[in-house]
Formats: C-alpha cells, structure tokens, sequence
C-alpha cells in the first residue's frame, strides 16, 4: 500500500505542478485581453468568454485536487492504522510465537480492520478524475476558429485603418 500510496503521491504532485502552469497562463492570457481591451473595446467580450471558460476549467481542476488530496490523506490514515496493527500482532507474536497459521489470521484481521480497499478505490477514483480534468487542459485553451463571425481587418498604420470589409 506504501508503494500505491507514493505513486499517487506523485501524480498529484504533477497534478499540483500542471494546475499551476495552467493558472499562470490565464493570468499571462488575462493580462492580453486588458491589453486587448483598452484597444478595441466592442470585440473584447468574446475574449473576456474565452478566460472564463478557461477559468472553470482551472476551478474544476482545483476541486478535483482538493478531493484526490483527501483521499490521499484517507489512504496514509489506513497505511498508519495497519501499520499500528501490524506492530501489536508482533508484540502478540513475541509473547506467544505465533505459528503460520496464525501469522496469516493476523494479516487477515489487519485487512479487515483497515478498510484499503474502500480507501484505495476512493483515491484511485479521485486521482482518474483530477487526470481526466487536467487531460482536458486544451479544451480550456481552445480559442475559437476562424468564422464567418470574424471581419478581418489590416491595419496600415496606428493612425490609420484600411476599410474593413465583410470576407464570405
């Protein structure tokens, strides 16, 4: 169970890392769209919609992390108990040498006292869904494609701009 618990551990680490990329991108994207904004305030919303979306995205990530930490923490709670456990089973077999047999009937209490598998699935569930959200990081990014929606323009100079017109 350690060696689950450390693999975990590390992926959401990396899960911890990534979010945090992620966020300082959209503060980077943010800093754009004010930018953007004070140029050309009548086309800034549809990019203002972009960092909101992008900014879910982060919250549900966020959430995903807090719950995959807990279950983390529920995880170390078992390992530790089963570790106290194990550590009385071996003062009870110092005191009356223990034979295979009952060797094994300890483990099996262990097991049945210390709910890993309740635990273990919990934080499994938790880890797939944080790496199912982080996966869909890009979606977040996505800007939308070129449509008819958008009216190209060319810009000459700062004080001057060519006519804009409408391209089907």
């Amino acid at each position: 169970m350690k060696n689950v618990y450390l693999e975990k551990y590390k992926t959401i680490q990396e899960a911890d890392r990534r979010i945090v990329a992620f966020d300082a991108s959209i503060a980077d994207y943010h800093d754009k769209v004010i930018g953007f904004g004070k140029k050309y305030k009548d086309e800034v919303s549809r990019y203002q919609e972009i960092e909101d979306k992008m900014r879910r995205g982060l919250a549900n990530m966020q959430r995903k992390q807090v719950f995959a930490k807990e279950a983390l923490k529920e995880l170390d709670a078992e390992i530790k108990k089963a570790e106290a456990i194990y550590e009385m089973a071996l003062a009870v077999a110092n005191v009356t040498a223990l034979s295979a047999d009952a060797e094994k009937q300890v483990f099996q209490d262990i097991k049945q006292q210390v709910s890993f598998d309740a635990v273990s699935n919990k934080l499994n569930t938790a880890v797939a869904q944080l790496n199912l959200e982080i996966s869909n990081q890009d979606d977040y990014k996505a800007l939308p494609s070129a449509s008819s929606e958008v009216i190209p323009a060319t810009v000459i100079d700062d004080r001057e701009k060519a006519p804009i017109r409408r391209v089907n």
